[in-house]
């Protein structure tokens, strides 16, 4: 079958048109302004609207998380960086490891003595 003969097909079955009186039953349907009750549904789906935006202002989004590196895997890669900044050589390790201990350990401040 060619388009030609498809579309002679078609051609045949023309759709009907609206009746004459739909157009004035529509319009005048339109005229008539109805009234359509908020129901309880209604209210309850706009307060949990309004809930929900409210929620979503009080709240903090979700806070970036740092990486789960154990404290001990840190400080190891801290010491090895240490050491190689020091030179590699054959204290270089022990020598960093000391400075990390003393930077990781708190700073105690010296209490003031008042003068008499």
């Amino acid at each position: 079958m060619k388009n030609e003969q498809i579309e002679q097909l078609l051609r045949r079955y023309q759709p009907l048109s609206p009746s004459a009186s739909l157009r004035s039953r529509v319009l005048n349907e339109a005229a008539v302004p109805r009234r359509v009750p908020i129901e309880r549904l209604d209210w309850s789906l706009a307060a949990a609207a309004v809930l929900l935006v409210a929620l979503a202002f009080a709240t903090k989004g979700p806070q970036p998380r740092q990486p789960a590196v154990p404290k001990d895997a840190l400080r190891d890669q801290r010491i090895q960086m240490v050491a190689r900044l020091i030179g590699d050589g054959p204290h270089a390790a022990q020598i960093a490891t000391l400075m990390i201990a003393s930077a990781d350990s708190p700073v105690k401040q010296k209490e003031e003595v008042p003068w008499h």
